[in-house]
C-alpha cells in the first residue's frame, strides 16, 4: 500500500509541478478537470443511497462558481440561468425529488467550485507558481507529518467519531512538519513569499496546516455518513480524488488572504 502511495505520488507531483509552471489555461484546466471529479466522485456517493442526483446540473454549477473570477459582470447572469433551469427540473420530477436531494447535490459542487476558484484568484497575483507550489507544499507537509508521527507515536485519538486513526500526536507531527516546510520554503524562494520574515513563515505553517487538517476530517465526517471509505478508486494507493484533495481544499483560501495581508492588499 505504502509502495503505491509512493509510486503515485512520484508521477502525481512533478505532473502538477509542471501544470502550475505553465500557468494560464494549463493551470486552470488541470483544476478544473480536479473539481469535476470531486463532484463526480460525490454524485456517485450520493447515488448510491438512492439520492437523485440532478444529471448535469452539479457540474453546470461547478464550472460557473469556479470561473466566477473571470466571468465578471456574467457570473451574476449564469447564476440566474442555472436557478431558473433547476427550479424547472425541480417542478417537473417532483415529488421524485425532494429539497434534500437537491441540497445534498449542489452542496459539493459549490463547496468544491468556490474553493478551487482561488486557483483563478491566485493566478491574478505576482509570483502566483509560487504562491500555488507552497500551497501544496504545506499540503503534503501536513499529510506525511500527520503519517509519520502518527505512525511512531500516535497514541491519543483526536476524533475518533470522524477518524479513528488520527490522533493527537499525528496532529501536532503535521504542524511540526508542515512549519519546517514553511520555513524552507522562506529561506529557498528568497522571500518572494513572506518577505524574509520566518514568522510569517511559522504563521503560516500553523494556520495552513489546521486548515488542511480540518479539510481532511470535515470529509472524512461526509464519507462516514455516507458509509465509504474512499470517494473512489483513481488514484491508486490513494482512493479518489476528493482523499487527495480534501485538505487542499481549505488551504488554498488560507494562503491566498494570508499573501494578501502580508503585501496589505485587501
Amino acid at each position: 500500500m505504502l509502495k503505491t502511495r509512493i509510486l503515485s505520488a512520484l508521477v502525481g507531483i512533478p505532473l502538477i509541478i509542471f501544470f502550475i509552471w505553465r500557468d494560464g489555461w494549463f493551470c486552470r484546466g488541470l483544476f478544473l478537470l480536479i473539481g469535476l471529479g470531486i463532484v463526480k466522485e460525490m454524485q456517485n456517493i450520493i447515488s448510491k443511497r438512492g439520492v437523485s442526483n440532478f444529471k448535469i446540473l452539479p457540474y453546470v454549477l461547478f464550472i460557473i462558481i469556479f470561473f466566477a473570477p473571470i466571468l465578471d459582470v456574467y457570473a451574476n447572469l449564469s447564476v440566474v440561468l442555472f436557478l431558473l433551469l433547476t427550479s424547472l427540473v425541480f417542478v417537473i420530477a417532483y415529488p421524485g425529488t425532494d429539497m434534500k436531494d437537491m441540497a445534498l447535490c449542489f452542496w459539493m459542487p459549490v463547496y468544491a467550485g468556490f474553493l478551487l476558484s482561488y486557483i483563478l484568484k491566485i493566478q491574478f497575483l505576482n509570483s502566483s507558481f509560487y504562491l500555488l507550489l507552497l500551497t501544496f507544499i504545506i499540503t503534503w507537509c501536513s499529510d506525511i507529518g500527520g503519517y509519520i508521527f502518527g505512525r511512531l507515536l500516535g497514541k491519543h485519538k483526536l476524533a475518533p467519531r470522524l477518524s479513528p486513526k488520527k490522533t493527537w500526536e499525528g496532529c501536532l507531527g503535521c504542524l511540526f512538519l508542515t512549519v519546517l516546510g514553511c520555513v524552507l520554503f522562506n529561506f529557498f524562494a528568497a522571500g518572494l513569499i513572506f518577505n524574509y520574515s520566518y514568522a510569517y513563515a511559522v504563521v503560516l505553517g500553523v494556520t495552513g496546516s489546521m486548515a488542511a487538517q480540518l479539510g481532511d476530517l470535515m470529509i472524512s465526517g461526509v464519507k462516514r455518513t455516507f458509509k465509504v471509505k474512499d470517494s473512489g478508486s483513481l488514484i491508486p494507493g490513494h482512493g479518489g480524488v476528493l482523499d487527495r484533495f480534501d485538505s487542499f481544499l481549505l488551504v488554498l483560501p488560507v494562503v491566498y488572504y494570508f499573501y494578501m495581508f502580508i503585501n496589505l492588499e485587501f
